[in-house]
């Protein structure tokens, strides 16, 4: 077991070094195996990277994390995690209600070599004005880097006991502001907000994506007070996702950090 788990350890930090330069587009997220769960039952929930809502488990290692949380009526603990982890969640709640899975990771780098890939990751999370800055700045098109954190939550509903979403106090971060597993089923929308160092983060990009026989993919974006409607259209599996980027110089070639921020839940159809 202990010679299985050294090597699961070594191949994904061989994916880490052959992969970098990649890893920064994709999507980080939360996804438990159930979002649902018995009053008693455990709670398990991976870490995932990747893209369209599908990805690679990824193992808990405290190099790569900041923080991690667990909050419920109470209040918020560290997870009973181990090094090498997967899945990297594995509670055993001891009361009913709302969950909280809460990651922050440490700062990732990746260095742009292609022309043109900066505009389009800016253009697919809805950040024009950054290319804007980056040109006014005079930076180059290529030869610069990126450092990039995740801030990710999951809710995961345990028995029929309350709860509400609340801010961690991640950098970047997505709160709703109802418990998604006590709508009421005529409800077609979720209030959220998007906070950024706690403060209402407006005219954002939330990506939002709902995966229910096949995926589907939509954006909203926040208003002045940082809020948005998420559609529930029938229900679903649903993560959101945001990107914030700020300018950045902590190493020669840095140019940018960006955040992200996820969030995931499930609504089930009439509940």
């Amino acid at each position: 077991m202990i010679r299985l788990r050294h090597f699961l350890l070594t191949l994904f930090l061989v994916r880490l070094i052959v992969a970098p330069l990649t890893a920064g587009a994709h999507e980080f997220w939360i996804e438990p195996v159930r979002f649902r769960v018995d009053t008693g039952s455990e709670i398990v929930a991976d870490l995932k990277r990747g893209q369209d809502f599908k990805g690679d488990a990824l193992p808990y290692l405290p190099n790569n994390s900041k923080e991690a949380w667990v909050v419920d009526l109470d209040g918020k603990r560290p997870p009973r995690q181990r090094i090498g982890d997967i899945p990297a969640f594995r509670e055993a709640p001891d009361r009913s209600g709302l969950h909280i899975l809460a990651y922050y990771s440490t700062p990732s780098r990746l260095t742009y070599k292609e022309p043109g890939k900066f505009a389009r990751f800016l253009e697919n999370k809805g950040l024009g004005r950054v290319l804007r800055e980056h040109r006014e700045r005079g930076l180059p098109e290529t030869g610069f880097s990126e450092a990039y954190s995740r801030c990710a939550k999951a809710l995961v509903q345990s028995g029929d006991g309350g709860g509400v979403d609340v801010e961690i106090g991640m950098p970047i971060e997505l709160v709703t502001k109802a418990n998604p597993y006590a709508l009421p089923a005529a409800e077609t929308a979720l209030p959220v907000a998007l906070l950024w160092q706690g403060e209402p983060l407006a005219n954002a990009q939330i990506t939002v994506f709902r995966e229910k026989d096949g995926l589907e993919v939509t954006k909203v974006r926040t208003g002045p007070n940082g809020d948005a409607s998420i559609p529930l259209h029938d229900g679903g599996r649903f993560l959101l996702n945001a990107v914030h980027i700020i300018p950045w110089n902590e190493k020669p070639k840095d140019a940018w950090h960006s955040y992200w921020a996820s969030l995931t839940f499930e609504i089930s159809a009439g509940q």
